[in-house]
């Protein structure tokens, strides 16, 4: 149940008027912008509980692929004193992120996800 709620908070992130329609097109993740319409579902979108757990795993690959690199090569994400960064806080992240950079809507999913996150928690200058 914990879950469930934690992801119906995602909308939370912003008002109607911010998020987008869902389509079904939106699930191959071809985009930047397939990723945002998925995590930026509106509550009333008859997709959103798809698009939101599509999203939430989307998220989740990534963090693990993000944590194997880590293990060897240092990491690319540095949230503050070392900590785990929780899905929901990497989606709002995102969604904030890709709300004001249009110009990257175009580029792969995961090039998207890695800019947002960067620029919200950079790692310091070797």
């Amino acid at each position: 149940m914990r879950w469930f709620i934690a992801v119906l908070l995602i909308v939370s992130i912003g008002g109607p008027a911010a998020a987008n329609t869902v389509k079904r097109a939106d699930f191959k993740m071809l985009t930047t912008q397939h990723l945002y319409n998925l995590c930026a579902a509106r509550k009333t979108d008859p997709l959103r509980d798809k698009a939101i757990y599509f999203c939430f795993g989307f998220f989740t690959g990534a963090a693990h692929y993000h944590r194997g690199l880590g293990a060897g090569r240092g990491h690319i994400v540095c949230p503050p004193a070392n900590r785990q960064l929780s899905r929901i806080e990497a989606v709002r992240a995102f969604v904030a992120w890709a709300r004001v950079n249009r110009k990257y809507m175009t580029e792969k999913p995961i090039d998207g996800l890695v800019r947002a996150l960067v620029a919200k928690w950079p790692c310091p200058a070797k």
